[in-house]
């Protein structure tokens, strides 16, 4: 099973069981095996991680364009442009 098909089955499983103590009227209470929340805890890290080097890039590519000043090729420019745009 890959990563994205993982998730979905946790969605599902925990949705499936809020949805149950939701009609009771009771409070929600999600039952996940270990492995699952660890998966979950490795993925939010690697998020972190992702956002960290995009914010890096970012900040790189936002150095480039002002150390160019004016910028000596308009596609060059369009298209860290465009990066900088992608990354927000």
């Amino acid at each position: 099973m890959n990563d994205k098909e993982r998730l979905e089955e946790i969605k599902n499983v925990s949705e499936f069981q809020i949805d149950n103590d939701s009609y009771y009227g009771r409070p929600a209470n999600v039952i996940l095996n270990g492995d699952d929340v660890r998966w979950l805890i490795k993925q939010a890290e690697r998020v972190q991680e992702l956002e960290e080097l995009k914010d890096r890039y970012r900040e790189a590519i936002e150095n480039v364009l002002k150390d160019f000043g004016v910028v000596e090729s308009l596609k060059y420019a369009a298209q860290l442009k465009k990066a900088l745009e992608e990354s927000e």
